[in-house]
Protein backbone atom coordinates (compact mmCIF):
# COMPACT_ATOMS: atom_id res chain seq x y z
CA UNK A 1 0.00 0.00 0.00
CA UNK A 2 2.23 1.98 0.63
CA UNK A 3 4.25 1.73 -2.37
CA UNK A 4 1.64 2.42 -4.11
CA UNK A 5 0.89 5.96 -2.87
CA UNK A 6 4.77 6.85 -3.41
CA UNK A 7 4.62 5.36 -6.67
CA UNK A 8 1.58 7.73 -6.92
CA UNK A 9 2.81 10.68 -5.56
CA UNK A 10 6.29 10.22 -7.88
CA UNK A 11 3.78 10.49 -10.82
CA UNK A 12 2.11 12.94 -9.66
CA UNK A 13 5.46 15.15 -9.37
CA UNK A 14 4.93 15.40 -6.04
CA UNK A 15 8.10 13.81 -4.68
CA UNK A 16 9.74 17.38 -5.82
CA UNK A 17 10.03 20.09 -2.69
CA UNK A 18 7.09 22.24 -3.38
CA UNK A 19 7.11 25.75 -3.93
CA UNK A 20 5.96 28.04 -0.73
CA UNK A 21 3.20 29.48 -3.23
CA UNK A 22 0.63 27.43 -4.30
CA UNK A 23 1.94 24.27 -2.95
CA UNK A 24 0.52 21.13 -2.58
CA UNK A 25 -1.36 20.61 0.59
CA UNK A 26 -3.19 17.55 2.21
CA UNK A 27 -5.61 18.14 4.44
CA UNK A 28 -5.71 15.33 7.39
CA UNK A 29 -7.67 16.64 10.32
CA UNK A 30 -10.92 18.48 10.44
CA UNK A 31 -10.06 22.26 11.17
CA UNK A 32 -6.44 21.49 11.56
CA UNK A 33 -4.29 23.19 9.15
CA UNK A 34 -2.92 21.09 5.89
CA UNK A 35 0.49 19.77 6.17
CA UNK A 36 2.71 20.02 2.69
CA UNK A 37 1.96 16.67 0.60
CA UNK A 38 5.68 16.33 0.73
CA UNK A 39 5.87 16.39 4.34
CA UNK A 40 3.26 14.28 4.32
CA UNK A 41 5.11 11.97 1.84
CA UNK A 42 8.48 11.84 4.50
CA UNK A 43 6.56 11.57 6.93
CA UNK A 44 5.03 8.28 5.57
CA UNK A 45 7.76 6.99 4.36
CA UNK A 46 9.62 7.16 8.37
CA UNK A 47 12.03 10.45 7.23
CA UNK A 48 12.50 12.86 9.95
CA UNK A 49 10.42 15.31 10.07
CA UNK A 50 10.64 18.35 12.46
CA UNK A 51 7.51 19.73 13.99
CA UNK A 52 8.72 23.22 13.01
CA UNK A 53 8.03 22.67 9.97
CA UNK A 54 4.21 22.47 10.95
CA UNK A 55 2.18 25.07 9.80
CA UNK A 56 0.69 25.48 13.55
CA UNK A 57 3.75 26.64 14.86
CA UNK A 58 3.05 30.38 13.79
CA UNK A 59 6.45 32.39 11.90
CA UNK A 60 8.11 28.75 11.98
CA UNK A 61 9.85 27.58 8.79
CA UNK A 62 8.15 25.42 6.30
CA UNK A 63 9.46 22.16 5.07
CA UNK A 64 10.45 23.42 1.93
CA UNK A 65 12.44 26.33 2.67
CA UNK A 66 14.93 24.17 4.79
CA UNK A 67 15.84 20.82 6.45
CA UNK A 68 18.16 19.50 8.82
CA UNK A 69 21.33 17.66 8.94
CA UNK A 70 23.36 16.14 11.62
CA UNK A 71 27.42 16.33 11.29
CA UNK A 72 29.69 13.88 12.55
CA UNK A 73 30.34 15.03 16.13
CA UNK A 74 26.55 14.85 16.09
CA UNK A 75 25.74 18.65 16.38
CA UNK A 76 22.44 20.09 15.04
CA UNK A 77 22.77 22.57 12.19
CA UNK A 78 19.89 23.67 10.34
CA UNK A 79 20.60 24.56 6.17
CA UNK A 80 18.62 26.09 3.85
CA UNK A 81 19.11 28.03 0.72
CA UNK A 82 23.02 29.65 0.99
CA UNK A 83 23.60 27.30 3.54
CA UNK A 84 22.92 30.09 6.25
CA UNK A 85 23.04 28.13 10.00
CA UNK A 86 19.26 28.96 10.97
CA UNK A 87 17.85 28.53 14.57
CA UNK A 88 15.10 26.34 15.10
CA UNK A 89 11.61 27.12 16.58
CA UNK A 90 10.64 25.20 19.51
CA UNK A 91 7.38 23.47 20.06
CA UNK A 92 6.10 26.18 23.00
CA UNK A 93 3.81 23.29 25.02
CA UNK A 94 2.76 20.23 25.42
CA UNK A 95 -1.20 21.47 23.88
CA UNK A 96 1.03 22.64 20.49
CA UNK A 97 3.10 19.41 20.79
CA UNK A 98 -0.21 17.87 20.51
CA UNK A 99 -1.61 19.27 17.57
CA UNK A 100 1.83 18.38 15.78
CA UNK A 101 1.77 15.05 16.94
CA UNK A 102 -2.03 14.75 15.59
CA UNK A 103 -0.82 15.23 12.20
CA UNK A 104 1.80 13.35 12.15
CA UNK A 105 0.23 10.37 13.71
CA UNK A 106 -2.70 11.04 11.19
CA UNK A 107 -0.49 10.93 8.04
CA UNK A 108 1.82 8.17 9.07
CA UNK A 109 -1.71 6.20 10.38
CA UNK A 110 -2.99 6.68 7.23
CA UNK A 111 -0.47 4.92 5.24
CA UNK A 112 0.34 2.27 8.33
CA UNK A 113 -2.25 1.82 10.16
CA UNK A 114 -1.50 -0.77 12.53
CA UNK A 115 0.91 2.63 13.61
CA UNK A 116 -1.60 4.53 14.79
CA UNK A 117 -1.49 2.51 18.58
CA UNK A 118 1.75 2.36 18.84
CA UNK A 119 1.85 6.36 17.86
CA UNK A 120 -0.68 6.68 20.46
CA UNK A 121 1.28 4.81 23.29
CA UNK A 122 4.29 7.40 22.78
CA UNK A 123 1.76 10.42 22.79
CA UNK A 124 1.44 8.82 26.38
CA UNK A 125 5.32 8.90 26.64
CA UNK A 126 5.52 12.60 25.91
CA UNK A 127 2.59 13.08 28.42
CA UNK A 128 3.70 11.15 31.45
CA UNK A 129 7.99 12.44 30.89
CA UNK A 130 5.94 16.51 30.49
CA UNK A 131 4.35 15.59 33.83
CA UNK A 132 7.39 15.12 35.55
CA UNK A 133 10.59 17.47 33.60
CA UNK A 134 10.22 20.55 32.24
CA UNK A 135 8.82 21.11 28.90
CA UNK A 136 12.36 22.21 27.17
CA UNK A 137 13.58 18.57 28.24
CA UNK A 138 10.79 16.93 26.61
CA UNK A 139 11.29 18.74 23.56
CA UNK A 140 14.72 17.81 23.32
CA UNK A 141 14.08 14.06 24.17
CA UNK A 142 11.32 14.04 21.78
CA UNK A 143 13.48 15.53 18.75
CA UNK A 144 16.26 12.79 19.26
CA UNK A 145 13.75 10.32 20.04
CA UNK A 146 12.37 10.48 17.12
CA UNK A 147 15.62 11.46 14.94
CA UNK A 148 16.68 7.54 16.08
CA UNK A 149 13.36 6.63 15.47
CA UNK A 150 13.38 7.39 11.68
CA UNK A 151 13.64 4.74 8.93
CA UNK A 152 13.76 2.30 11.61
CA UNK A 153 11.28 -0.42 12.69
CA UNK A 154 12.28 -2.00 15.92
CA UNK A 155 11.82 1.40 17.99
CA UNK A 156 9.51 0.69 20.80
CA UNK A 157 7.53 3.65 20.64
CA UNK A 158 5.92 3.07 24.36
CA UNK A 159 8.92 3.06 26.40
CA UNK A 160 10.78 5.87 27.96
CA UNK A 161 14.23 5.52 26.16
CA UNK A 162 16.87 5.61 29.20
CA UNK A 163 19.93 5.81 26.60
CA UNK A 164 18.51 9.50 25.89
CA UNK A 165 20.70 11.53 27.93
CA UNK A 166 18.74 14.42 29.63
CA UNK A 167 20.20 17.86 29.62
Amino acid sequence: MLQELLASVSKSGLDKKPEKKGQKVVHLVGNLPPLSARLVEMIQEGSFVDFAWFPVMEDGPSEGDWRQVWSDSGEETSVGAGSRKRVWKEVPDILTWSTCFSLFQTAWGRAEPKMFDTLMAYRESIVRLAKRHPWQQVVKYDRRFMQEAAGRSDVAWGEENTSLVWT
